[in-house]
């Protein structure tokens, strides 16, 4: 069975407020001009806290589609151990390995 849907355009706006026009999870810019590409990673995502609960107000945070997508199922509480393990793989530039 489908969660029940209870947020309105007004509460993703004040979402976007409240975050500061960041995504929840990586702290980065949310860039809202990505909302005109279909399906870009970068465009702006609704995302549920507990993913047994629906979409409302208190159970949901923007992020990066890109991050929301690579989220998918796994717990809310441990993600932020991952975006911590990616920021210090992208700080340590370990793709200089592939050069």
């Amino acid at each position: 069975q489908m969660p029940e849907h209870l947020i309105t355009l007004q509460d993703i706006k004040d979402k976007y407020k409240d975050q500061k026009g960041l995504c929840y999870w990586s702290k980065t810019p949310l860039r809202l001009h990505y909302q005109k590409v279909s399906y870009h990673p970068l465009g702006v995502s609704v995302d549920r806290l507990e993913n047994n609960k629906g979409y409302s107000k208190d159970n949901i945070v923007l992020c990066l589609r890109l991050i929301n997508l690579g989220k998918n199922q796994y717990p809310s509480d441990e993600f932020p151990t991952v975006i911590e393990i990616l920021k210090n793989d992208f700080t340590r530039k370990w793709w200089h390995i592939w050069a």
